[in-house]
């Protein structure tokens, strides 16, 4: 029995539900060629919920394909890139840009 105090994630659920109902294949436990990528075509809102839905529900094949969507759609992108990609406003100052500047050279792509 569910805590009426339980916090739930903040998932759509008529968008996974429905996703999975028109996405998910008649036998789960064939793998198709390619199945993964054309499963996880989705927007970035989707894909969110997806991992919070599959987090939520311990579905830890969905989660781990969730995840690595997302790790795809970050690697190899720059900060303006990934900015851009997730719709992401820097909300720093020009001062505090410099200052991260200055204190990481290391780091070339602070923007």
């Amino acid at each position: 029995m569910l805590n009426s105090s339980s916090p739930l994630p903040a998932v759509h659920f008529n968008s996974v539900f429905s996703f999975f109902l028109y996405r998910c294949p008649a036998n789960p436990a064939q793998p198709a060629t390619g199945w993964d990528a054309d499963f996880m075509d989705v927007s970035n809102d989707l894909l969110f919920d997806l991992i919070g839905a599959a987090n939520f529900l311990d579905i830890r094949p969905l989660l781990d394909l969730t995840c690595k969507t997302l790790a795809a759609h970050i690697r190899g992108k720059t900060t303006e890139e990934l900015q851009q990609h997730f719709n992401i406003k820097c909300d720093l100052s020009a001062a505090e840009v410099e200052e991260l500047r200055i204190n990481s050279p290391w780091n070339t792509d602070i923007s």
